[in-house]
């Protein structure tokens, strides 16, 4: 990511709005960086915000983004969570994030090839949490009425 970001930021924004290979290299590193995948928006005075933004803190999220990481997503694109209100992207869910993402119940053990680092699994209990215990039925004496 570092790579591609250095390549798109050595260029001018009017460089890059009429070039449609580096506009596209340059919409698609923003996508990842900055909306996790989504489609920006359409019109020229956002693309040249989008610009400026990755012209102040885009090495940053890059680098971010770079670090090697150990969980490995089985899924592609976006996955929307319900619980967590939010899109996990597969290209740029740090291990940090996919930890408490499965901590909270956002995100399953399923969802992953490979589970990230830091991530413990709960054992599985050998009797279901709630379940009640069956006891032995005891007969009762049933007293005698008198006439």
């Amino acid at each position: 990511m570092i790579e591609r970001f250095n390549k798109i930021i050595q260029y001018t924004f009017e460089e890059i709005n009429k070039s449609p290979e580096l506009f596209i290299e340059f919409l698609q590193i923003y996508s990842i960086l900055y909306l996790q995948g989504k489609d920006p928006g359409t019109c020229e005075k956002c693309h040249r915000g989008y610009f400026e933004k990755m012209k102040q803190n885009g090495l940053k999220k890059a680098e971010k983004m770079n670090t090697e990481r150990t969980c490995k997503p089985n899924w592609k694109g976006n996955l929307f969570s319900s619980k967590a209100q939010r899109h996990f992207n597969s290209q740029s869910i740090s291990d940090e994030e996919a930890v408490k993402a499965l901590n909270s119940g956002s995100l399953i053990a399923s969802q992953f090839d490979v589970l990230p680092e830091g991530f413990e699994k709960t054992p599985v209990l050998e009797t279901p949490v709630g379940a009640v215990e069956q006891k032995e039925a005891k007969s009762t004496k049933q007293t005698k009425k008198s006439k």
